[in-house]
């Protein structure tokens, strides 16, 4: 689920931009930064974005600035200009008859003059409230989310190929503690019958050795929990085939897999099936991780 995502469009002199960018999580979690005084427009792009992504921690930031084409827009202070002009008159009254030349302020002067002349400074936040403008930032939005989007299922498809293969590694494990089944009931069935010597021996409860003796062959075992891994990787298989949104779902799958791991190595008492657990069980964590990866 990691990908990144941008698109921008210039509208009416600015210029929206919006980045995306998402990482691994078990839900999904939306954190969004758009310029002071725009947060009512948090909710409008977070739905939005819910309609894309359903898992995946997303970040998410909106810039807007003015778009530059040429020289930036001016704009004359005539308050301050005809107070400059008003100055200079009284300045040249005071000084009339004395003898003294009066100081004219010539056009190059006054344009220099602090404050006189500056560059337009359009109302960004203001302007984004109007409703055309909130309608082309969320079309922005969804421009990048289909850039996001794209990205993650492209991530997706080579998941899916690691997950097939690790899928076939964990079936192969499989079918080699499947081919260890009837050799390790051959080595139960000579326990027992030392056990079953024992009682003839000894002459004990004949009730209690039974149910020693059941309980002994459920521990040692693993033909059920065998069992359940292969309905667990047939519903694996069928999942992968489904073109849909799949991550929690195989996420339950790889916990339930796991399960039956630790089970059936629990239940061991056979080197060699004990490492053959062992291994299922790397391989079930490495599914586990990958399926981060889908949505």
């Amino acid at each position: 689920m990691t990908g990144f995502g941008q698109a921008e469009s210039v509208h009416e002199g600015f210029k929206i931009a919006w980045r995306l960018k998402s990482v691994n999580h078990r839900y999904l979690d939306l954190s969004l930064r758009v310029p002071e005084g725009m947060e009512s427009e948090e909710l409008a792009a977070s739905a939005l974005l819910k309609t894309f992504f359903r898992r995946g921690h997303i970040d998410g930031w909106l810039t807007l600035s003015m778009e530059v084409i040429s020289a930036p827009p001016l704009e004359l202070n005539e308050p301050l200009l005809r107070r400059l002009l008003s100055l200079e008159r009284v300045i040249g009254e005071h000084f009339d008859g004395d003898g003294m030349t009066r100081s004219v302020l010539d056009m190059g002067t006054l344009m220099a003059w602090p404050g006189v002349v500056s560059e337009r400074r359009m109302d960004m936040i203001g302007r984004s409230r109007e409703s055309g403008f909130k309608q082309v930032i969320l079309e922005v939005l969804h421009q990048a989310a289909q850039a996001l989007k794209e990205v993650r299922e492209e991530e997706g498809r080579r998941t899916r190929l690691v997950l097939m293969q690790l899928l076939e590694e964990l079936q192969g494990s499989m079918t080699l503690v499947g081919g260890r089944i009837p050799e390790l009931r051959a080595l139960l069935k000579e326990k027992l019958r030392a056990r079953l010597d024992d009682w003839l021996a000894t002459r004990v409860d004949e009730g209690r050795f039974l149910q020693e003796l059941a309980v002994q062959y459920n521990r040692m075992d693993v033909s059920e929990e065998l069992e359940r891994l292969g309905m667990h990787c047939q519903e694996v298989r069928k999942l992968m085939s489904l073109e849909e949104p799949l991550g929690k779902r195989l996420d339950f799958l790889c916990q339930e897999l796991g399960r039956e791991a630790n089970t059936m190595c629990s239940k061991s008492q056979d080197g060699h099936l004990s490492r053959l657990g062992v291994e299922m069980k790397v391989t079930i964590e490495k599914m586990r991780e990958q399926v981060q990866n889908l949505e």
